[in-house]
Formats: structure tokens, C-alpha cells, sequence
């Protein structure tokens, strides 16, 4: 016979489940064996189900679909003996467009996988085993974390010993359900068994091409919404063709790139109710990356152990002490630095101390402040007992040397990923010297008598005072105008007078090149002669008595 059945169902109870506010249409052939007792249904066509609610409160689940349809698959839609061993099976493909479960406070929401399932009921031993597969969806558990393109097996039973179940997912898509996911979107499989409301879960990641990140285990009380889990990576290896530090974060897009090195982490996770607890321990190894932003062309030799107490919003337990190789700002170079790093929790960063050796001294930053929202960033460099002699040494002029101790601040502002220095100040803290013997001052000394004078001088100027003011971008014409005040050697030009003349001398200079560049291409030295040159023929302030 058939049947064409249109209506709904307000409440009803069938043993444990209960069923609430169910509208369905329904067209069905259906063959009755009285003799063997024995009903065999088929769907015409897809049964329609606009609202349902299926609970069973022993248990504490509640599951509500909304436009969901039930379809046939490849065996009837109801299969019942009813003889004195009854057995009813129902299979079918179930799909709706939204739906929510409730397993005791724990809550799965959204547009659940397609379906297909079999449920076989024993009514004398008042229990039901179900298998099935599923595929698709996209759901919010606990409104924190998104699975999507789902596809898993699950088997189980409702019986005396409770609701028992077993799920395999061979793959599926997890991310953070936020407008601003610090993690990306990772590739998930594993295994899963629901047993007194415990369930008990082991998984593996990898990224969406498939490169295995770890694995890890965990638990959950799905009465108590309460649970643990952790997840261990085991040893990574960075490089741009495989694995990126933005397969991770997407917070690492633009800010870093071409990562290569190694790391390891091991994370930890707790929840109870809508409150989550995390932690983490990563290890860096020699990791190297271009970045951070376009100002800083390479972060090279990374190293150290970093403690996390959370992971939403990043805080580390107390203050990281992290080892740098090199930051190559392109024209400046720090290197072999050790970085005292604090994130408090608030979406700012604390360095205690960033220090790098400079030229016998120490250039770095110190007790600074700076947001991780914020596209300008504002470090005060602070250099200290930098030795002249070092540095000019450094800019491999011929002939040019020096002594004495430098310190000062140079304020670096990061800013639309480009670095510039706003009213830097540098200055000698000791007496020093400064001379100069090269070719440029012998060819000087023949065609201009005031370069001429200006050379003498610089051939031994013995200063107190010493000073620099600098402004200007990394990556262009830096403004540094100079000025020193001391004593230099005046030769007469009078035969009888053999030995030079000490001669107080005020020096005031203002440059604007390329400084940083010319020294990293080695052109400084032909750059001395020509500043020196148009210094002396400009007659600025140059003060003899």
C-alpha cells in the first residue's frame, strides 16, 4: 500500500526518546507480511521535516534540525519484525540546513554533515545500535571552535549502560570561531569514544596541504562542560616552500616571511564552561625569517625557550630571555643580541632589554612599550661606551682614526614598514682624538689653502666636546649635522718656526647622504673626501684663534 501523511507531532514519548514540535510530510509505500510479521517501507520521495526536536534527558541529549529532509539510500526506509524476537531498523539519508545539539551543557551549532545512518531497536532489550557516515557541514562547538568538511564514521548504542559512542573523522577543517582568529585553519583526524558522558579523544594535525604538524589527546565532560587536552608538535622545519610561520597564525601575514629553522611546541588546553585555560612551551632554534615588517630586511639565528601561560589573548610567564644572531635593518646591523621579551596579556609587547654589542659598546632597547595593533611603533635606541676608534675603523676610511667613547639615543620610529630616526643624538663622553692622513687631505693640501688649513688640523684634533644630531630614514639621505670643539696642530708657514701652532677649533658640519648605505657598499671612504671638500669650499663656520 502507499501512504501520504502531511501533520505534526506536539509531544510524544517512546521510552527514553522524546520527540517535540515535529511537522513532516511524508510519501511512503509500505508492504505488510502478516503472516511473518513483518513491515517493509520505502520513501517516494525525500520526507520533508521543516522542525523537529528529538531529546533524551536520561542522557542529557537534545538535538533540534530545522529544513531538514530524510531521504532513501540504497535499503528500505523501515524494516520491522515483529515477532517474538522484534527488531525495527530505520536507515536513511539526513540532511538539514541548520541544527543544535545539547549534550549535557556542551553545545554543537550550526549546519550539521549529511547523514547517513541506520538505527536497529530491540524493544525486549530496550536498546538501539546505530552506524553511519558523514560528510559536509559546518558547526560551532561551545561558540569557540569551527568544524567544517567534515568526514567521519560513528557507531554506537542506547541501552541499559547508557549512551554509548564511537566516532572516527578522517579528516576535517577546525579554526577559531572569532572575527579575529589568531590561528589559522588546520586539517584534523582522529578517534572519539562517548561513554558516560565522557569523552575520551586522541587527534593529529597538519596544515591544509597536508604537512603533519603533531599530535595530541584529550578529554571532555560533556555534563560538566569541562575538559583537557594537549598536543605536542615534536620537530619542525621551517622553510618557504614547505612549512610557513603564517601556516599557523594569520597574525604572521605581512610581518614575517620566508621562515626557515626549527622549533617545537608542546600546548596545553583546559576548559570549563565558556572559560578556556591555555599554555604553551615552545623551543626556537637558529630560526630566521625576512621581517619583522619591510623595515627590518632579515631576522637571522633565533633561539630560546618561551613559556606561555595563554594563548588568548599571548601572555608568557614573567619575562623570555631570547637569543638574536642578527637584525639587519639594512644600513645598521645589530648582532649577537639577547632579547628580554615580556607579553603581559593585553595585546602589548614589553621589552625588558634588547642589547646588542656595538663597537666595544652596547646599542639597544630598554624597558620599551609597544601595541601589536598599533602600525607605528616607537623604539628609543640607546647606544653606550661606543668606541670611536672601532667605528671608524668600521667605515674603512684611509687614513682616518680616532679615540674616545660615544653614547647617545637614536629614537627609531617603525612606520608603515619603514624605519627612519627622529631627532637622534649621539655625543662623546670622554675626550678623544680625531685624525686624518689619507689622499684626500695631500691633494687637498696642494690646490686650497683653506682645505689645506682644515686638514692640518684634522690631522691631529685633539676634542672635548663632540656632537651629532640625526634625523632621517634608514633607507635614504640621513641629516646629521656635527659639531666639535677642541684643539688641533697649526703648521706656520715661516721658516724659522719649526714646530707647530695649538690652535682652539670649533667645528660645525651638517651632511645629508645616504651614511648608512654608503657603509654597507663600501663607498664611505671616496664620500669622506668629497663631504670634507664641499665643506671647506661652502666657508661654513669655521672657527680658528
Amino acid at each position: 500500500g502507499k501512504i501520504n501523511f502531511t501533520g505534526g507531532i506536539a509531544k510524544a514519548d517512546f521510552r527514553r526518546l522524546h520527540i517535540e514540535n515535529a511537522t513532516s510530510t511524508i510519501a511512503a509505500a509500505f508492504r505488510a507480511d502478516m503472516k511473518a510479521r513483518q513491515i517493509i517501507a520505502y520513501l517516494e520521495d525525500c520526507a520533508k521535516l521543516p522542525q523537529a526536536d528529538f531529546s533524551t534527558p536520561s542522557e542529557g541529549l537534545r538535538l533540534r534540525l530545522s529544513s531538514a529532509t530524510l531521504c532513501a539510500t540504497a535499503e528500505p526506509v523501515l524494516t520491522a519484525d515483529l515477532g517474538e524476537a522484534a527488531h525495527i531498523r530505520l536507515a536513511g539519508r539526513l540532511v538539514a540546513k541548520t541544527g543544535r545539539m545539547d549534550i549535557g551543557a556542551t553545545t554543537i551549532d550550526g549546519a550539521p554533515p549529511e547523514l547517513d545512518i541506520a538505527l536497529d531497536y530491540a524493544p525486549q532489550r530496550h536498546e538501539t545500535l546505530f552506524n553511519g557516515t558523514f560528510a559536509g557541514g559546518r558547526v560551532v562547538v561551545n561558540k569557540a571552535i569551527s568544524f567544517f568538511d567534515v568526514d567521519g564514521t560513528l557507531r554506537g548504542k542506547l541501552g541499559a549502560d547508557g549512551f554509548i559512542t564511537d566516532v572516527t573523522v578522517s579528516e576535517v577543517t577546525t579554526a577559531q570561531a572569532s572575527k579575529a582568529p589568531i590561528a589559522t585553519p588546520m586539517i584534523a583526524k582522529g578517534e572519539g569514544t562517548l561513554r558516560d558522558q565522557i569523552f575520551d579523544f586522541t587527534f593529529s594535525m597538519s596544515t591544509p596541504s597536508g604537512l603533519p604538524l603533531g599530535k595530541g589527546k584529550g578529554r571532555h565532560d560533556v555534563n560538566a562542560v569541562a575538559g583537557t587536552a594537549s598536543f605536542a608538535t615534536g620537530p619542525l622545519e621551517f622553510t618557504p616552500e614547505r612549512l610557513r610561520l603564517s601556516d599557523f597564525s594569520p597574525l604572521f601575514r605581512g610581518v614575517v616571511s620566508g621562515a626557515k629553522g626549527a622549533a617545537d611546541g608542546k600546548f596545553k588546553f583546559g576548559w570549563r564552561g565558556t572559560r578556556l585555560t591555555s599554555g604553551a612551551e615552545i623551543n626556537l632554534e637558529e630560526l630566521s625569517f625576512q621581517g619583522p615588517t619591510l623595515a627590518v630586511s632579515r631576522t637571522s639565528g633565533v633561539s630560546g625557550k618561551i613559556v606561555l601561560t595563554d594563548l588568548l589573548p599571548v601572555k608568557t610567564d614573567g619575562a623570555q630571555n631570547v637569543r638574536v644572531r642578527l637584525i639587519d635593518l639594512d644600513a645598521l646591523q645589530l648582532e649577537d643580541g639577547e632579547i628580554l621579551l615580556e607579553l603581559p596579556g593585553d595585546g602589548t609587547a614589553r621589552i625588558n632589554r634588547a642589547s646588542f654589542p656595538w663597537f666595544d659598546g652596547e646599542i639597544g632597547v630598554f624597558n620599551a612599550n609597544t601595541s601589536f595593533e598599533n602600525v607605528r611603533s616607537e623604539f628609543q635606541l640607546r647606544a653606550s661606551n661606543v668606541n670611536l676608534g672601532a667605528f671608524l675603523d668600521y667605515l674603512n676610511v684611509e687614513g682616518l682614526s680616532g679615540s674616545g667613547l660615544v653614547e647617545g639615543t637614536l629614537p627609531l620610529i617603525i612606520e608603515n614598514g619603514r624605519a627612519r630616526i627622529e631627532n637622534g643624538f649621539m655625543r662623546a663622553s670622554s675626550p678623544g682624538t680625531l685624525k686624518y692622513f689619507g689622499r684626500a687631505a695631500n691633494a687637498s693640501l696642494e690646490s686650497n689653502q683653506g682645505a689645506a688649513v682644515a686638514f692640518s688640523i684634522l690631522r691631529d684634533l685633539r676634542f672635548d666636546t663632540l656632537e651629532a644630531e640625526i634625523d632621517g630614514p634608514l633607507d635614504g639621505a640621513l641629516e646629521i649635522k656635527l659639531r666639535f670643539e677642541g684643539i688641533g696642530d697649526l703648521p706656520v708657514d715661516d721658516p724659522r718656526v719649526k714646530d707647530s701652532v695649538e690652535v682652539p677649533v670649533n667645528y660645525t658640519m651638517s651632511i645629508t647622504a645616504p651614511i648608512l648605505s654608503l657603509i654597507r657598499q663600501g663607498r664611505a671612504a671616496s664620500d669622506f673626501r668629497l663631504r670634507i671638500d664641499d665643506f671647506v669650499r661652502s666657508d661654513q663656520a669655521l672657527e680658528e684663534n
